[in-house]
Parts: structure tokens; C-alpha cells; sequence
């Protein structure tokens, strides 16, 4: 997250690279929500929320299968295509 943050602060824009990498880092710290979150605002930097988006955040959801389900419904709901 502070890489994201120092992004922020030296007004660098963010990328698909980097937005998917602090998706991955919540993994770590069982952060499901916060990922997702980050997912779904990246149309805030002019980015469109990806495949690999998705799938990195599926992985922080660390077991709890309903909540992958939901996350997988709602990426074949946005036209995405599915990989699992």
C-alpha cells in the first residue's frame, strides 16, 4: 500500500502492474476487502478493471469460497473473461 500511496504523492499514474500488485499484497495480510476495493475504483486511473485484477483478488479471499464466488460472478457480470 505505500507504494501505491508514494505513487500518489509524486503524482506518478498508476498502472494495471502496479494496481494488481497491491491487490496481491493484501493477500499477505488477509485484506479481501481492501483488494477488492482497489478492483473496482481502478476506473479511477483511467483503467478498466482486468482479468488479473480479479484473479489476484480471488486469491485474497483466502478460503472463503462464498466470497470467491461472488468476486467470480461479478467478473463474468462485467464481460470479462473468465481464467481461472
Amino acid at each position: 500500500l505505500q507504494l501505491l500511496k508514494r505513487a500518489q504523492e509524486q503524482q506518478v499514474q498508476p498502472d494495471e502492474i502496479l494496481l494488481c500488485s497491491v491487490i496481491s499484497a493484501c493477500e499477505k495480510s488477509a485484506q479481501w476487502q481492501l483488494a477488492l476495493q482497489l478492483a473496482r475504483s481502478m476506473h479511477l486511473w483511467s483503467l478498466e478493471t482486468s482479468t488479473a485484477a480479479y484473479n489476484a483478488v480471488i486469491s485474497t479471499t483466502g478460503g472463503l469460497w462464498e466470497k470467491s464466488v461472488n468476486i467470480y460472478e461479478a467478473m463474468q457480470s462485467s464481460g470479462l473473461q473468465v481464467d481461472l
